[in-house]
């Protein structure tokens, strides 16, 4: 793919919200064909709180559609009708182009994907105005875009981790942040030593409504007050939500854990535990040494690993989190 550069340019600033200054600058929006449920995450180096809200709209079973670089709320929402009046991703962008809010697509990038007869579908579009460095990646359920960044690099990251990830749809946007956690990614961000000041992540399944997701996390710093790394506080506060979830039924599960927390042994039942693993959450996997096991359950001696949470996988489909205190 032939990297986009794109001219300097002045955002402009509305109290009617036309746009927002807010420049989105490293985001991923994808959806996932199995379970329905669609999502995005982002990273920006602004304070800005709601950043989720401000540049991206869920579609519940249907799709995603984020509007970045100079920020237009009206192009945002225009999308999202669209979507609801069934126009494809392709459809989206070509009218988003024709149709942008004050006349100027070129400082725009817009990313869209949706769930089509069992697959998924995808469109994206970088404007040549846009702040160098900016360029996209798309997938087939998947689009991947920034502006103002280091450079292809943090794009590329940011596949390799999703794409590696094994985990449902939450945990893969998290982990395409991840991936694009360079100090700088965000040029602007350099002199913070960080990668952005704000980040986000939401997740909506197909029973949520438009208004309500079943995942809507959001951080921010302030560099006049505190500064810290916004991915790394969003992954935080994701760990959190996890474990506060950690018996929710995900991709078709059908194992157990207990006790949770665990401390020397673990016992976990269930179906598929012929592919077993237990991974870190830096996706290593961990030794696993069998005290028992029998058809439906296995116990795992515990001993040696460190405090922490881990992820159990039962096959490809089937997980279950891990508690050491």
């Amino acid at each position: 793919m032939t990297p986009l550069r794109c001219s300097p340019l002045v955002l402009l600033l509305s109290l009617l919200h036309l746009t927002s200054p807010a420049q989105d600058t490293f985001s991923i929006v994808a959806v996932d064909t199995v379970t329905g449920e669609v999502g995005a995450a982002g990273a920006t180096c602004l304070s800005v709180l709601p950043l989720g809200s401000l540049i991206n709209r869920l579609l519940p079973g249907r799709g995603a559609v984020t509007a970045q670089a100079s920020v237009s709320t009206l192009n945002r929402d225009y999308a999202l009708q669209l979507m609801q009046a069934g126009r494809s991703p392709a459809q989206i962008i070509d009218s988003l182009f024709q149709n942008d809010s004050n006349g100027n697509p070129q400082i725009r990038q817009n990313l869209v994907v949706d769930l089509f007869n069992g697959g998924g579908r995808s469109a994206v579009f970088t404007g040549n105005q846009c702040v160098a460095f900016a360029n996209h990646i798309v997938g087939p359920n998947y689009v991947i875009a920034g502006n103002i960044l280091l450079g292809q690099a943090v794009l590329d990251s940011m596949e390799v981790r999703f794409l590696n990830e094994s985990g449902d749809l939450a945990q893969k946007l998290m982990a395409a942040l991840q991936g694009g956690k360079f100090i700088g990614a965000d040029t602007r961000c350099t002199q913070y030593n960080t990668s952005s000041l704000s980040a986000y992540l939401r997740v909506a399944q197909p029973s949520d409504s438009v208004e309500q997701y079943r995942l809507d996390l959001n951080v921010a710093s302030n560099p006049l007050v505190l500064i810290f790394e916004s991915v790394d506080s969003l992954q935080r506060m994701f760990d959190q939500w996890l474990l506060t979830n950690a018996e929710r039924p995900t991709s078709g599960s059908g194992i157990q854990v207990y006790p949770q927390p665990a401390t020397t042994t673990v016992i976990i039942s269930g179906i598929g535990l012929e592919k077993l693993t237990v991974c870190d959450l830096q996706g290593r996997k961990m030794p696993l040494r069998v005290e028992a096991r029998s058809e439906r359950q296995v116990r795992l001696s515990l001993n040696g690993w460190a405090a922490g949470i881990y992820c159990i996988r039962a096959g490809r489909q089937t997980e279950r989190l891990l508690v050491l205190p």
